[in-house]
């Protein structure tokens, strides 16, 4: 956190297998790199306060047990479809503050356990 991180290599964690919450936020990230399918174990992941613009479609496919996500204060324009296909055990997803314009239908159809979803301060029409 903090650290004003403007990319990280998809290596970079390649030894850490059993991470368990990864905390990204306040850094210079505009994009969530594939890094991130090397964490089966993942718990919790926070990317808030960032400049990522677009959650593309499968960017999470590994987190499975993933059970709270937050990217909020971003300036996240558009989530595709398919960006949270593999979020089916997750608790909370937060998305406050973004430019969020629309939501795909059906984008959260498939997180039988969701139990919160945090949305407000966006453009949602």
């Amino acid at each position: 956190q903090y650290s004003k991180i403007v990319e990280i290599d998809s290596n970079a964690f390649i030894t850490l297998r059993r991470l368990r919450v990864l905390l990204l936020d306040f850094n210079e990230l505009n994009k969530i790199s594939n890094f991130s399918s090397q964490f089966t174990s993942m718990t919790s992941f926070a990317i808030s306060s960032n400049k990522i613009e677009i959650l593309d479609e499968n960017i999470f496919n590994f987190v499975n047990n993933i059970n709270r996500f937050s990217i909020q204060k971003n300036i996240i324009k558009k989530i595709e479809k398919k960006a949270f296909s593999n979020f089916q055990l997750i608790r909370v997803i937060n998305l406050l503050e973004n430019n969020i314009e629309d939501l795909e239908p059906g984008l959260f159809s498939n997180m039988i356990s969701l139990s919160n979803l945090e949305l407000g301060y966006n453009e949602i029409r």
